[in-house]
């Protein structure tokens, strides 16, 4: 399949998010408001942006404010490397197919790959109950045999029909699966998550 998902991976401040999450408060505004810090102020720290520390190697008045909302030293909240940070960490590009990327999310979490399995394992049952042209589409546009998704042009042309076709029958069959998914139990089916299941081999 084409490199069709664009990545953007942005740096974020673990301490900090952590600290602020274990505290409890419901939203990064909440907190703000604790804190006395604008929310601008607030994600230039947690995305790396703004060192804490000024040039004079003292600390920012904000970073101080924060860490006195979290009860904590401000050690604790930024790592040497952050506290030393003089350009702002900037977002990183990743290009890569929907296979890839749904291959990447799953291996990165252990309780994910139980789910996914399970989840594919209800797909793959869903995927049987639709009529025998949806069967083959949902098959080969997401490589569920091959393990190479294969576009709708190309489907259409064995068919004989457009692509657009081949993708209008592809959303009805997704649509049916969703209606079976519903009927064990899978509430928040909906197109994404099917999809992304499927590309998840």
């Amino acid at each position: 399949m084409e490199n069709d998902v664009r990545l953007v991976i942005r740096a974020k401040n673990n301490l900090l998010l952590t600290r602020i999450e274990e505290q409890g408060f419901p939203t990064a505004a909440a907190f703000c408001r604790r804190a006395n810090v604008t929310y601008q102020t607030l994600n230039e720290f947690t995305c790396m942006r703004l060192s804490p520390r000024m040039k004079n190697g003292e600390w920012r008045k904000s970073a101080l404010d924060i860490a006195e909302a979290l009860g904590t030293p401000p050690e604790d909240l930024w790592s040497t490397e952050q506290q030393e940070l003089t350009d702002p960490v900037k977002p990183a590009e990743v290009v890569m197919s929907m296979a890839e990327y749904g291959r990447r999310l799953a291996a990165s979490n252990p309780e994910r790959q139980i789910e996914a399995r399970q989840y594919r394992e209800l797909i793959a049952s869903a995927v049987d109950t639709l009529k025998p042209l949806e069967r083959q589409i949902v098959r080969r546009r997401f490589g569920l045999e091959t393990g190479e998704a294969e576009t709708y042009r190309a489907i259409g042309r064995d068919f004989g029909v457009t692509g657009a076709r081949v993708q209008e029958i592809e959303r009805r069959a997704i649509r049916r699966m969703q209606g079976r998914l519903r009927e064990v139990g899978i509430t928040k089916a909906n197109v994404e998550d099917v999809e992304e299941t499927l590309v998840t081999e």
